[in-house]
């Protein structure tokens, strides 16, 4: 089978739009990237924050597995070939299901009566790049070293 790459058009489909406002205000969600290697305890501090704090756990690993297979995913082949061949998911990609699960859970607050502030999302995974996605939300970085 022959790799499934998407095309330059399908990525500019996902590309982050340009926005003149931001689109996750710091009254409206914080953000904390927890990032580090394998094994350097990212689930396990995690865990912690989200039992201690009330925060949303997203695993950038996580949505992709749970993306490539959803059933009518448009870039569920393309996600299960890129994870195969152990290579990284376009970054598009992954910011697009990011935002998607952010945006779902400040719904799901909205409906519950959330108060201001509420949103509270960390990120855990190898995506530094993410951050000019969120440039506007306040955003705490967790480095966790293996040793």
């Amino acid at each position: 089978m022959a790799p499934i790459h998407p095309s330059k058009e399908e990525l500019s489909q996902l590309a982050a739009p340009s926005r003149t406002t931001p689109l996750f205000t710091t009254t409206r969600a914080t953000v904390i990237f927890v990032l580090g290697g394998p094994g350097s305890g990212k689930g396990t501090q995690c865990a912690n924050i989200v039992a201690d704090y009330g925060f949303k756990h997203l695993s950038a690993g996580d949505l992709l597995r749970e993306e490539q297979d959803r059933k009518g995913s448009e870039f569920g082949d393309m996600i299960k070939e890129y994870i195969k061949n152990g290579e990284i998911v376009p970054m598009e990609v992954t910011v697009q299901l990011l935002e998607n699960a952010m945006q779902s859970e400040l719904e799901r607050l909205d409906k519950a009566g959330q108060k201001e502030g509420e949103g509270r999302f960390l990120i855990d995974g190898e995506c530094s790049c993410f951050f000019s996605y969120f440039w506007a939300t306040l955003v705490i970085i967790l480095l966790l070293s293996a040793t």
